[in-house]
């Protein structure tokens, strides 16, 4: 699954690492909350902001219409 994502985050595409990385490069491995079923590997940000909003498009689409009514820069 690692190398069918070509070593990458499902969610933004950043570099990931199987161990030697830092916290935030080293895959983490989601899963759904509700079945337990295995994902894909994100990075640990995109695995905890995918958690918080509880596996919810919804919450996660919301949060991006936020951000583009107030034109926040990265």
């Amino acid at each position: 699954m690692f190398d069918a994502q070509g070593g990458a985050c499902a969610a933004c595409a950043s570099p990931l690492k199987l161990q030697g990385g830092s916290k935030i490069e080293t895959a983490q491995l989601d899963h759904d909350h509700e079945t337990g079923k295995v994902r894909a590997f994100l990075c640990l940000n995109c695995n905890m902001m995918i958690g918080y909003a509880k596996d919810s498009p919804e919450a996660l689409r919301a949060a991006a219409e936020y951000l583009e009514r107030f034109e926040v820069s990265r």
